[in-house]
């Protein structure tokens, strides 16, 4: 089932195809459990409140199981790009959509 399609900023090889666009399926558990970790972490800031960070190697890891491409694909990836998709799983994770994930950061 397709999930999201993210259109990239630049082109990519994949398998030896070269790709302008991933077609990412809907994260499930297995992939968690694959990668045992979700894209982001949840620390104490300064404040006393907490900090979201997304994980980029994580999300990486989660664009290669999610799109079925190889990681020397993910590594070709404008890091804009890694980033948007990141803000999109932690939005997913976190039950609510990608704005509303993007202004608890």
């Amino acid at each position: 089932m397709t999930w999201k399609t993210k259109q990239l900023r630049r082109p990519i090889m994949s398998f030896g195809v070269q790709i302008t666009e991933l077609v990412l399926r809907e994260p499930g558990m297995s992939e968690v459990n694959d990668i045992k970790a979700y894209p982001y972490t949840v620390c104490p800031d300064e404040d006393g409140g907490v900090e979201i960070r997304i994980k980029p190697l994580l999300v990486g890891k989660y664009i290669q199981a999610l799109a079925d491409v190889p990681a020397g694909a993910v590594k070709e990836m404008h890091p804009a790009d890694v980033f948007e998709i990141g803000n999109e799983l932690m939005g997913f994770f976190m039950g609510g959509s990608q704005d509303e994930a993007a202004s608890a950061s």
